[in-house]
């Protein structure tokens, strides 16, 4: 499954077009699901920022794609662990402002989800993207008219991503309104800024995602130290 996956660069001003081929409905069902758009007979296209050295990202991307949707298609394990350590070592000290939430914001506090990928809240997607320039698999993009203005991602051991300048209304994980609802947590002594769990709950209901609410009420009930 998914071993079909090929990719090509095209560059049409200051878009990246990166393209996708698979005849592979796993595939093919995943890459709409992480943010691809269909132009043809299992052709996928998803349009991007022209910025800093495209055809090395676009070659790490390739290197990583087929990881990526088999990660999302849950064939392979998502070490998020992995490169949530890579994420922290590497911006300790850098000055980035930022913040865990989804579902590795949960799996830190020790509540048993699975993440499918890591995301975060920055407030300077450029700053993350240089931080991370190695492991980009896409261009930092923006601005966009989408529930925030900038946006990059990155892969190591698993796909992570960082928004900035969210303009999506609330409730929300990663905009104000929720940089106002943080706490932090301890994972592998380390210091984690998360949502507060009512936040995270709050946004689980209105997404409609049952076992995410019943993971996060189990945890609310058991209180402090009582997850996982």
């Amino acid at each position: 499954m998914t071993d079909d996956l090929a990719t090509t660069l095209r560059i049409d001003g200051d878009a990246a077009h990166f393209v996708v081929t698979t005849a592979d409905p796993v595939g093919r069902e995943r890459l709409l699901h992480m943010g691809w758009q269909a132009i043809g007979d299992g052709v996928f296209d998803r349009v991007l920022s022209a910025r800093g050295d495209v055809a090395r990202i676009h070659a790490t991307f390739g290197r990583h794609l087929r990881q990526m949707v088999r990660q999302s298609a849950r064939l392979e394990p998502v070490r998020w662990e992995i490169a949530l350590e890579e994420f922290l070592g590497r911006v300790d000290g850098t000055g980035l402002h930022w913040w865990l939430y989804g579902s590795g914001a949960l799996a830190v506090r020790g509540i048993t989800v699975e993440p499918g990928d890591l995301d975060f809240a920055v407030d300077d997607a450029q700053h993350a993207g240089r931080i991370f320039e190695d492991l980009l698999v896409e261009p930092v993009t923006g601005p966009l008219d989408w529930v925030a203005r900038w946006i990059g991602r990155a892969f190591h051991g698993a796909l992570f991503e960082w928004s900035a300048e969210a303009v999506a209304e609330p409730p929300n994980e990663f905009g104000d309104w929720a940089a106002r609802r943080l706490e932090v947590v301890e994972w592998r002594g380390r210091r984690i800024a998360v949502p507060r769990l009512e936040v995270q709950l709050e946004v689980a209901r209105r997404r409609g995602l049952t076992g995410t609410v019943a993971a996060i009420e189990g945890a609310m009930r058991q209180g402090p130290g009582g997850a996982g």
